[in-house]
């Protein structure tokens, strides 16, 4: 799915994908939530930053895998790939 969202949005930010692609991340950071606190009218900036790295880096990690996986399937194994 994330595959399919590059190739549909070549210039779209790593973390827009996860969100096209219904990639979930965890948005608890130090027991807090964006909602919290906005709901207490405190900043949110810092949450947002690492809420979109951890979309970025699942973002990334997808696409890794997948090219990995065509690479092989050109080479006719499949499903094969390799570690990280």
């Amino acid at each position: 799915m994330v595959w399919d969202a590059k190739q549909q949005n070549p210039t779209a930010h790593d973390s827009e994908l996860a969100d096209i692609a219904g990639i979930s991340v965890n948005e608890v950071v130090n027991g807090e939530t964006i909602a919290e606190l906005r709901a207490e009218d405190l900043p949110t900036r810092d949450l947002e930053r690492v809420i979109k790295r951890r979309k970025q880096l699942a973002v990334q990690r997808h696409l890794r895998i997948a090219e990995q996986y065509i690479e092989h399937v050109a080479l006719g194994e499949f499903p094969k790939r390799e570690g990280r």
